[in-house]
Formats: C-alpha cells, structure tokens, sequence
C-alpha cells in the first residue's frame, strides 16, 4: 500500500482525484440525504470537500473512495474529519454497493491505511438505531464509548453513539 490504495478481495480503496466528482456525487442519493439529516447546502459543502482533498495531498487520504475490484466502479466513501477534537471516520455506499456486505470490509481497510499513516485513535459515530452500521463499527474492532444527543445538519437531534478504535500496535 502507498498510502493512498488499499486493495480487498472484494475492493480498492483509492484517493479520490477531480475526474471522480460524478461517480462519487452518485453514491448520494436520498437514503443517505436522510441518513446523514443533509440538506441541499450541505450536500454542495460535501462535493467542495472533495475537491479541497485534491488541494491538500496529504496523508492519510482524507476522502477514499471504494471501488469494486472487478470494474472500477465507485461504491461508496470513506472520510476523515474531526469532531471535539477526535479523529472521526465517516462511510456511506451508494445503491450499487448497499446490502453486500461491504462496509465492514472497506472500514477495516481504511482503518489499516490511517494506521500506517501514523493515527493511533479513531472514532466513528452513528445514530442509536443505526443497527447496521454499528454491527460494523463492533466487527472492525471499534468499542462504544459515549452515548449523546447529535444535531444533523438538517437541524434534526438524534440519539447518537460514538464508538472508539485503538489504532496503535496494528501496523
């Protein structure tokens, strides 16, 4: 791995560059609008923060896109940011690469290229009743370690959990 392509048995996880801002805009559709309590605004900020990834370049990759290995195809992303201070992983997969079981794969995947890339803790946060994804967060080694009430973008307060990995001595 160079730091910016990880690969799977089933995915490559590779940096985004400007020629993906249409494949990457069509993994977010309605479901996750609603997942994430986006609206319109903020779903033009996410678009900006992919090119501002181009214009930053540094390690780790701080927007990923996941790919399937057989045809290239952009499934779903993954992003880092900070939230109170912490590092916080983000994901979500467009149609194509829902019900698959992919997230866990591609998670854990990052999870190694942000430890190379010398980050020792990672957190990633979902609602409560996000059943699916905190199955994930639990298989990639995350344990939970806050409950909260979380305001999305669209204004709405969830019940949220924020889960906790320990990155170091994985490399």
């Amino acid at each position: 791995m160079d730091g910016s392509r990880e690969e799977t048995a089933r995915l490559v996880l590779r940096a985004s560059t400007v020629d993906d801002a249409e494949a990457y805009m069509a993994t977010i559709d309605d479901v996750v609008v609603n997942a994430m309590g986006w609206t319109p605004k903020s779903v033009r900020r996410a678009h900006q923060a992919r090119r501002l990834d181009r214009q930053l370049r540094v390690p780790p990759p701080t927007l990923v896109l996941v790919c399937d290995r057989t045809d290239g195809a952009v499934l779903g992303v993954l992003s880092i940011g900070r939230s109170d201070g912490v590092v916080t992983v983000g994901l979500w997969f467009g149609p194509s690469g829902r019900g698959r079981g992919l997230a866990a794969e591609a998670l854990s995947a990052y999870l190694d290229m942000l430890a190379e890339a010398g980050l020792t803790f990672v957190c990633l946060e979902c609602a409560v009743d996000h059943t699916a994804m905190r199955r994930v967060a639990e298989r990639c080694g995350f344990e939970e370690a806050a409950r909260y009430r979380h305001r999305l973008p669209d204004r709405t307060v969830v019940p949220s959990v924020r889960y906790m990995v320990d990155l170091s001595g994985t490399t």
